[in-house]
């Protein structure tokens, strides 16, 4: 008797042993996808910069750098808060088919009615601004990249916590297009197929992974309610607002470059924070991978292991990438430029300031149902970077600062505001005392 209860509470054991390791497994398994998709949206850029810079001329690669920058903020509004809002409504009713098609039927239904909207608002942009209306042709077909994300659906795949497919799609339609530019590009008057491969990767993209959907996940369409589009539109809203805080970090600093400054300079501070960017991406596919996992079952152990791990490997990088910023300027730009090095060297400090917020951010304040506090803290963040960068404008002009010197301000507002997220993100740690369950 007394053996057979033995037996019993050793299998037990075994079993749950073996039920953590297989979702401690799928965890791991998920980081390894995002983080190779990552490197590999960031290496694409990396390795055509060097090539466009030496085959197109300055002007026209910078206008294909604005359309991209741009293209962003509208890719922001396509997407709404969908890639957290949905990702937790799939990751919470994965079990439910029925609930799952109303998600997806009705969040794809949202974000092809932003589409219309944001094709509406780019044309008339980009055909009313003169800046934008001489090369207005690598500003229209810059759109696809927007197209190709109201295609893809992410967040499904996040919320089924399966990303292969995330990554094996965008890996083999980018990998394509960006070898069909090494071979159509060859002299400056070949670059409107910049922007035309840049677009149909995403494009492309997005119609195989919705293939995937029906015929992998046999998920169905249906027409949603006005309802349910409320309803998931309202769910989404709440992240909405961080959402476009947390792009407009970056891409406004390009934007206004773009105004200021001559145009080599967009380019400088385009690779520098590409270079940044890249290097995050390293690290960040840990965030993405235990957030739908948290949300369903927060456990303070994988959370606690995630942020040792990338607050380590990111202070790495940072040491590494200061040590090699002539090295870097080299590859990229043909020669060591000071202003360039100089400027990556600043921008170094940004990589473990974002790796500490995004931690709190979703992993900890979204998972633990903290929302107000994680969309507060990403907008008043932005909105100090937003009044960095209106007194540098405004003061520009009256103090006729140096070019140079209106460069370095650019970078120090984006490192200032970050702290300050930052900042914020830890006060509601400590106001919340959400550090309790890590005693």
């Amino acid at each position: 008797m007394i053996s057979s209860q033995i037996m019993t509470v050793y299998w037990n054991l075994n079993l749950t042993n073996y039920n953590w390791l297989m979702k401690n497994l799928k965890i791991l398994n998920n980081v390894f996808y995002l983080t190779i998709l990552r490197v590999f949206n960031y290496a694409l850029p990396l390795i055509l910069i060097p090539y466009l810079v030496n085959i197109l001329d300055s002007v026209i690669y910078g206008h294909i750098i604005l359309a991209q920058t741009v293209s962003l903020f509208f890719i922001v509004f396509v997407n709404f808060g969908f890639p957290l809002s949905a990702t937790r409504q799939i990751a919470i009713n994965r079990n439910d088919p029925h609930k799952i098609t109303e998600i997806f039927s009705t969040v794809m239904s949202l974000r092809f009615v932003l589409l219309i909207l944001s094709f509406l608002i780019y044309v008339f942009l980009v055909s009313y601004s003169e800046k934008y209306n001489v090369y207005i042709e690598i500003y229209l077909l810059s759109f696809g990249a927007i197209l190709g994300h109201a295609l893809f659906p992410v967040w499904y795949f996040q919320g089924f916590e399966d990303m292969k497919y995330i990554t094996k799609i965008n890996i083999f339609c980018k990998l394509f297009f960006t070898a069909l530019t090494f071979v159509f590009v060859r002299t400056p008057d070949d670059f409107i197929y910049v922007p035309l491969f840049y677009s149909l990767g995403f494009v492309s993209s997005g119609f195989v992974s919705l293939i995937v959907i029906k015929f992998v996940y046999n998920q169905k369409f249906i027409f949603p309610t006005i309802q349910d589009m409320i309803f998931y539109f309202l769910d989404s809203l709440k992240y909405f607002w961080s959402r476009l805080s947390s792009i407009g970090y970056s891409n406004s600093n390009t934007l206004l470059i773009g105004v200021i400054l001559p145009i080599k300079y967009v380019t400088y501070y385009y690779i520098a924070d590409k270079v940044i960017n890249g290097i995050l991406s390293l690290i960040t596919p840990i965030n993405d991978a235990i957030y739908p996992y948290l949300s369903n079952k927060f456990n303070s152990k994988v959370f606690r292991y995630s942020v040792m791990i990338t607050l380590a490997t990111s202070v790495l990088a940072s040491v590494a990438i200061f040590l090699l910023r002539d090295f870097v300027s080299i590859l990229f730009l043909k020669d060591v430029v000071s202003v360039f090095t100089d400027l990556l060297s600043v921008l170094l400090i940004v990589i473990p300031i974002t790796i500490i917020y995004v931690m709190i951010g979703a992993p900890l304040l979204l998972a633990k149902g903290y929302i107000r506090e994680f969309n507060n803290s990403v907008i008043y963040g932005f909105i100090c970077h937003l009044l960095l960068l209106f007194l540098i404008y405004q003061y520009n002009y009256r103090l006729e600062i140096e070019y140079n010197g209106l460069l370095f301000l650019f970078v120090c507002s984006l490192v200032v505001s970050k702290m300050i997220l930052l900042i914020i993100r830890c006060y509601y740690v400590v106001k919340y005392d959400l550090l309790k369950e890590f005693d």
